[in-house]
């Protein structure tokens, strides 16, 4: 309902006002498309920034736990050496002082250095005697508190191996508890812990991936800590709340500059340390944002020139229209009169609204000087029409002959005359009535007196006729059943028969609706033959016009519904009408005919 209502309103409103919605609404449309595909770019761009960025991030994620894994192979290839857990087991088990001991331990610093590379800070053994043996650049160092944790993390799991990050600094440890393979008794022997330099491996990384220079950023972080680079802790801040498992990227602030972030997990103590790549989103679109100003000023201009003309040519073609609707309503006022101005000359315009002045103009040019040649002739025709009426024979004159015609016949004992001239005067009669309407009974007794002229014509004439007395009463146009009787009676004759028959039947129904029939043998009757007759595609016979102008008549008193109809049926063509018992459910016209 409230777009129809919407629509009846732009229908309501003026062309000139039609024309601009349409305009701003067209405005608006390219406004809304050209912001919506320029974030569209925006997107594609940021993704197609994603992929690079995750590509790169793959790499480093991958580069970074190959290191690391080759970090957790050392620590399983020293836990497990049998010549380590020999020594080892020697160092626990001797006076510290003796020479086994010294030995022992001089052959765990050995296998030390032998596994030892550049991305670990120390190799560091916590015997089971409470003994520290260490290799590497510097010895490790924590808080006993530390060092305690260090030693329950590394109970709980057991032997498996933990990674943690250092208590300071930007370090993190390889650590695993060190059990007795020899007789598979397990006992524990000591702690291995291997200190890894995060910020040498992933310097060293970059470096030889990114010798260009790239400007990005590497973050390694745990649940809790930041482990690299351990100088920007505003990034843990962010870090926590930044990504979630379905989030790939994002633009954030991080020390009051916008990152385009991505991210991954390190398959590092359940997946919980994350790697981050950030790139600094405001260099990348620089450009971009002092673009963006430009565009919308040249957008809004664009938009501005185009209504501004758009304006100009409504205004146009709004003088034109209101100038064609003047003439209109000039013309509902007074009436057919001359243009106001000397009619407009197209010339070569192709303007549609100049050529409909034009043509409007010539058009009240021709319709009026037709109007005037029309009511000439009509007048000249009227002239006519009075002489050959005052030259016809008076038709009072011709009944009164009928009338002393049927006098001498009965005199005379001539019965056929006397019919004959009995039923042409009551039917002159009828015909002299100013009456257009009159009752069925009348109409009915105007088809006998024919039906009787015809059978004195045609001995093998046989009409029937079945008349319900409650129609008697009823309204009908006067002359419109005879004229069917007649054609009936010539379409008869167009075959030879041993008699010709017609039927003719006067019927009321349920509703009230009176049925009139007729049917004649001998002949078919084209169902579209009004049809035919309009199109003057079939000449008409006998009555022919007679049916159009019946049909009409009854079309016009009585309405739509209720016309001629024609039908064939066990050798009899069939013509019949319906009309209204009560004159109230008939046409006005009809009350109008009957006065």
């Amino acid at each position: 309902m409230k777009f129809m209502h919407s629509t009846h309103s732009f229908n309501d409103l003026k062309l000139k006002y039609k024309l601009a919605l349409i305009i701003f609404i067209v405005s608006v449309t390219i406004t809304s498309l050209t912001f919506g595909g320029f974030n569209y770019v925006i997107k594609q761009y940021n993704k197609l920034l994603y992929e690079q960025t995750a590509n790169s991030l793959s790499f480093v994620s991958d580069e970074l736990m190959y290191n690391l894994r080759g970090v957790e192979s050392v620590t399983s290839y020293i836990s497990y050496d049998s010549t380590f857990q020999e020594n080892l087991d020697t160092y626990n088990t001797t006076e510290f002082s003796s020479l086994p001991s010294q030995k022992a331990r001089t052959n765990l610093i050995s296998i030390f250095n032998r596994y030892y590379t550049s991305d670990m800070v120390n190799l560091t053994l916590f015997t089971a005697n409470d003994k520290m043996i260490w290799w590497g650049k510097t010895a490790f160092t924590g808080s006993e508190t530390f060092i305690d944790s260090l030693i329950s993390a590394c109970d709980k799991a057991d032997g498996r191996l933990i990674w943690l990050p250092l208590e300071k600094g930007s370090g993190i440890l390889c650590a695993r508890k060190i059990l007795e393979v020899k007789n598979l008794n397990l006992k524990p022997m000591g702690y291995l812990i291997i200190q890894v330099d995060l910020d040498d491996m992933v310097h060293n990384l970059l470096k030889s991936r990114y010798a260009n220079g790239q400007q990005f950023q590497v973050f390694i972080s745990s649940e809790e800590k930041l482990l690299y680079p351990t100088d920007n802790e505003s990034y843990l801040q962010y870090y926590k709340n930044l990504f979630s498992d379905s989030q790939s990227y994002a633009i954030k602030k991080i020390d009051r500059m916008r990152m385009f972030i991505t991210f991954s997990r390190l398959p590092i103590e359940d997946n919980t340390w994350r790697i981050s790549l950030a790139i600094p989103y405001d260099n990348i679109f620089r450009s971009l944002n002092r673009l963006i100003p430009a565009f919308m000023f040249s957008l809004l201009l664009a938009v501005f020139i185009a209504t501004a003309l758009a304006g100009h040519m409504i205004k146009n073609i709004s003088y034109q229209f209101n100038k064609l609707v003047g003439k209109m309503d000039r013309i509902k006022l007074e009436g057919i009169i001359e243009p106001q101005t000397s009619p407009i000359t197209i010339g070569n315009s192709q303007d549609e609204m100049t050529v409909l002045n034009a043509a409007f103009d010539q058009m009240i040019v021709e319709l009026k000087k037709l109007i005037e040649e029309s009511y000439v002739k009509e007048l000249l025709i009227t002239q006519a029409q009075l002489k050959s009426l005052e030259q016809q024979v008076n038709p009072h004159f011709l009944y009164n002959t009928l009338n002393s015609i049927n006098w001498l016949a009965k005199k005379s004992g001539s019965k056929d005359i006397s019919t004959i001239a009995q039923s042409l005067g009551s039917m002159l009669q009828s015909s002299l009535s100013n009456r257009t309407v009159i009752s069925m009974k009348e109409e009915l007794e105007i088809v006998s007196c024919f039906v009787k002229i015809q059978q004195i014509r045609f001995d093998d004439l046989v009409v029937t006729m079945e008349v319900d007395p409650s129609t008697l009463a009823a309204d009908i146009p006067k002359m419109t059943i005879q004229p069917l009787v007649e054609n009936a009676i010539l379409h008869a004759q167009e075959e030879p028969q041993d008699e010709y028959v017609i039927c003719l039947s006067v019927t009321k129904d349920y509703k009230n609706l009176i049925k009139v029939q007729v049917e004649n043998s001998g002949s078919f009757i084209d169902t579209q033959i009004l049809e035919h007759l309009k199109n003057e595609t079939v000449k008409p016979k006998g009555n022919g016009i007679g049916l159009l102008n019946i049909d009409s008549r009854l079309r016009i008193l009585f309405g739509e519904d209720y016309h001629l109809s024609f039908d064939n049926n066990n050798n009899m063509a069939i013509v019949s009408f319906t009309i209204p018992q009560e004159t109230e459910t008939a046409s006005p016209h009809l009350q109008q005919r009957k006065e």
